[in-house]
């Protein structure tokens, strides 16, 4: 991949489709120095109210099944848990 960074215009279009030559010239282009800390905080801001979202839903779901949200959380941890162990029991095996 770098080998075709380096080349020149014509030996990329020797190799590889037009588009793909213009892709890989905008890739060269840098970034402004605002780009990455705003996609930073966007992503937040994003999985934020994703998180709201699930939570509020997942509450919504408990209610309209009638069980506590503590045996909920149970369930919840004991799934999670199981599966850790289940990975970790997994992994034990394949090193013996």
């Amino acid at each position: 991949m770098s080998d075709i960074l380096q080349a020149s215009k014509e030996e990329k279009r020797a190799y590889l489709h037009k588009e793909e030559v213009d892709e890989l010239e905008k890739a060269k282009e840098e970034k402004p120095r605002w780009f990455f800390p705003t996609v930073m905080i966007v992503s937040l801001i994003v999985i934020t109210i994703g998180a709201e979202l699930l939570g509020r839903g997942s509450r919504g779901i408990i209610q309209g099944f009638g069980i506590s949200d503590t045996l909920f959380g149970m369930i919840f941890v004991a799934a999670v848990s199981f599966e850790e162990i289940a990975r970790e029991v997994i992994c034990g095996r394949c090193r013996i």
